[in-house]
């Protein structure tokens, strides 16, 4: 069974976290745990362009979920939005939850906590495209009274407990997948483990199988993981993850593993003083730079910092400190990349005019840093603690039209290049092709001129696993097809 899950944060060299998006179409959603009509958590949006944040569904606790946990997930196919909450909901233990972006509609799907059930998800949903199933994980509940990994049907509203965590391997998880497809399998991290430090485990979903492959801790080695998931360096075989704690000198480390040899190595210490320490999101990685991105604690203000990595020479430096005041401190989530403009954005949790947070931008060009917007004002939201998700297209991009019925991709699994014919379509018709992973994101942008015969494009930098060819005129999405990358 061959699986694809992909979660907004996941750091590949091949593909990387860049997008190509329309100008003035991005839009960025979040997580709070506070604020909104009810103090109870909120969905926001951002528009880059214009610099506008908006509160778009404020949660109200009681059958409705409250205090959401970590990040938005886009399933493309339908054109909403998952997430979790960790309170709320018929049992008061979390929900799961659907936002549309089209009409800012919350749905409570399914609510934890009946019986042995898992109680407070804590972590992104991961969505598997070959089987239609979210991945998520909770902190206390199950068998074991120490958490679960469950699967949960988006067309059912089924959600399965898969596994039962006990204190020993992964207790209270809460970080995200990265999926290996190489070996249809998830790489997660938790915090339990042999030195209570922390622990890579590997999941196999085919079996329902969980099985330990590191435990941090020993030594000088990093300690505590932070948020998830791990970014996987294709061109040496490697994962990355930064570290809360531990290293040679017990401020934290960037850690690398070898899933072929299966070892482990303190790739950098964190220095303390000005240098960066802790991890405040998960890396993310720059093709333009051969760079890593992440936010932290530390820097040359002790308010935070933007550090980058080089995993070519292990090569850490600060690229940015925050000052606190009306600029932000105590960044947190992931770095996200705005093609448009050439910056990432991403939040802080105190700071700003109202020292209640803020969204800034990141330029990697020259390391320049902006305060974009601050939170706290009139209604709205504060002190942020997720990452930003990005919906490419709110119109969906399963939509259809009369102008293009039916479209042939070939070969399909493909390894190089992907060849799609229109079958219906007249010559001269002119259309757009877009690549697209499974949030939604655009991978590649290129106009094609529709011919009865096959038109080709080179995939062979995509990163194993499952994408969509999105083909639009000037006004819709006008058919999509499905392929799977080898």
């Amino acid at each position: 069974m061959k699986k694809l899950l992909t979660i907004l944060h996941i750091s590949l060299l091949t593909t990387a976290l860049f997008t190509t998006s329309q100008a003035g179409n991005t839009v960025f959603y979040a997580l709070t745990p506070n604020g909104g009509t009810h103090n109870k958590g909120a969905i926001i949006s951002f528009t880059p362009a214009t610099s506008t944040e908006s509160v778009v569904y404020s949660f109200a606790d009681g059958t409705d979920g409250a205090t959401p946990a970590g990040s938005l997930v886009y399933d493309a196919t339908n054109n909403l939005f998952y997430g979790t909450t960790q309170n709320g909901g018929a049992y008061s233990a979390g929900t799961i939850f659907t936002f549309n972006p089209t009409t800012n509609t919350e749905t409570v799907v399914y609510s934890f906590g009946n019986g042995t059930d898992g109680q407070w998800p804590s972590a992104d949903l991961t969505y598997d495209a070959a089987d239609g199933l979210f991945f998520g994980q909770t902190m206390s509940g199950g068998g074991n009274g120490d958490g679960t990994m469950f699967t949960f049907n988006p067309t059912s509203k089924v959600e399965t407990d898969i596994y039962d965590f006990d204190g020993t391997l992964s207790a209270d998880v809460s970080t995200d997948f990265y999926y290996d497809a190489t070996n249809a399998t998830l790489i997660g991290i938790g915090d339990g483990g042999q030195y209570a430090a922390g622990d890579l485990f590997v999941v196999k979903p085919a079996v329902d199988s969980i099985i330990d492959l590191w435990d941090f801790g020993n030594g000088t080695d990093g300690s505590y993981p932070g948020v998830g998931p791990v970014a996987y360096d294709a061109t040496n075989g490697l994962i990355y993850l930064a570290m809360e704690y531990g290293g040679a000198n017990s401020h934290g480390a960037i850690i690398s593993y070898n899933l072929s040899t299966k070892a482990e190595n303190v790739a950098y210490s964190f220095a303390g003083g000005t240098d960066a320490r802790g991890v405040g999101g998960a890396l993310v990685y720059d093709a333009a730079k051969g760079l890593f991105y992440a936010t932290s604690g530390g820097g040359a203000n002790n308010q935070g910092s933007i550090f980058s990595f080089n995993p070519a020479n292990n090569a850490e430096s600060v690229a940015y400190s925050f000052a606190g005041g009306t600029d932000g401190s105590a960044p947190v989530g992931t770095p996200i990349y705005d093609a448009t403009n050439g910056l990432y954005y991403m939040m802080t949790t105190t700071g700003g005019t109202n020292n209640k947070g803020t969204i800034i931008s990141f330029n990697p060009s020259n390391n320049a840093e902006s305060v974009v917007w601050s939170f706290g004002g009139t209604n709205d939201v504060s002190s942020p603690s997720a990452s930003f998700a990005q919906a490419t297209s709110t119109t969906g991009i399963n939509t259809v039209s009369n102008d293009v019925v039916s479209v042939e991709v070939y070969p399909n699994p493909v390894q190089n290049y992907l060849t799609f014919k229109f079958k219906d379509a007249q010559p001269g018709n002119e259309f757009i092709a877009r690549i697209l992973d499974i949030t939604g994101r655009e991978l590649a942008n290129t106009n094609y001129t529709v011919r009865q015969n096959s038109n080709t494009i080179d995939v062979s930098s995509l990163s194993a696993g499952i994408y969509f060819l999105s083909l639009s005129n000037s006004q819709e999405v006008i058919a999509t097809q499905k392929f799977i990358k080898e």
